[in-house]
């Protein structure tokens, strides 16, 4: 891992990225990019009372101000440890999401480590787009990380590392990212698939609720047989990371989310797409609904067709 790419608009969520971002950073050994997209918009432009100076000097004002604050940042970056290469840049664009993919292709970032806001929907429809839209096109992962109780959790002993996998080729390489942090943070792997029970008609089902019931106890065991298959074909070597396997059963982000609360998880992985192509245009992903809910930062890894 090479550059690390931390976005920031300067917020209190922001800050709590930011930390993590140097944590990674200096683990890694990697150049630690902090960058500021310039959006003239947020300057209410639109107002035809306010009298304000052209779009280039409006720019040159904020981008200025942005150049401070990165500066702070870097300086603080530095102090935090000084083997960690800093680079503050700002950049103008019409859409931060725009700016920071664009950058992110510039640098080839390795990684891009965002905030993402509270469980508030109305904040969450206005301040967290701009994270839900970079994790949707993103060729690269996105650590996202809330504002709230991971702030105070680098105090604590590492916890485990959840991966979510539904068997795709999307969270294959979850799997991939998941095992790979794992060994690099030194902590356990907990591989969870969740079985969601079937629609229980009497039509469909005649052998009525013991049937259905049959029929998920089923499921569960096939899913076993998947994920030690998946084990398998990653070619672990003895105990390094320590593995563990779940099945459970339920509505999955739900689910995976209570899962990494119950193990005091320090991170999450997941695929930004998985079979389920269509939910993701209309309802959100799981991804998206876990980032939204998680206490710990979670990391999601591009499906294919990210950065098209």
């Amino acid at each position: 891992m090479n550059v690390i790419l931390h976005p920031t608009d300067f917020s209190d969520c922001a800050h709590a990225a930011f930390e993590h971002a140097v944590r990674v950073a200096a683990h890694r050994k990697a150049e630690l990019h902090l960058l500021h997209a310039v959006v003239l918009h947020g300057e209410r432009t639109v107002d035809p009372f306010a009298h304000f100076p052209s779009a280039d000097e409006v720019a040159q004002r904020v981008r200025d101000a942005a150049l401070s604050e990165l500066s702070d940042l870097g300086s603080r970056a530095a102090a935090a440890d000084a083997r960690i290469e800093v680079k503050e840049v700002s950049r103008r664009g019409f859409y931060p999401a725009q700016v920071i993919l664009e950058y992110t292709e510039e640098v080839r970032a390795d990684l891009i480590v965002m905030g993402t806001h509270s469980r508030s929907p109305w904040k969450h429809f206005l301040l967290g787009s701009v994270t839900e839209a970079v994790m949707g096109r993103s060729p690269t992962p996105v650590l996202a990380v809330r504002q709230g109780k991971e702030e105070t959790r680098e105090a604590r002993p590492p916890g485990t590392i959840v991966v979510a996998t539904d068997f795709s080729s999307s969270s294959r390489r979850a799997l991939e990212t998941a095992v790979e942090w794992a060994r690099a943070e030194e902590a356990p792997l907990d591989l969870v698939h969740v079985v969601e029970p079937p629609v229980w008609v009497d039509a469909y089902t005649p052998g009525g609720l013991e049937g259905a019931l049959f029929e998920t106890e089923e499921l569960k065991e096939k899913a076993l047989e998947l994920l030690e298959e998946e084990l398998e074909r990653l070619e672990l070597e003895g105990a390094e990371p320590e593995t563990r396997r779940h099945v459970l059963e339920g509505h999955p982000p739900e689910e995976i989310v209570a899962h990494a609360r119950h193990s005091d998880a320090r991170l999450i992985v997941t695929a930004t797409r998985g079979r389920t192509s269509w939910e993701h245009l209309l309802l959100g992903s799981t991804a998206e609904r876990i980032v939204r809910f998680a206490d710990c930062p979670v990391l999601v890894t591009p499906g294919p067709g990210s950065g098209d």
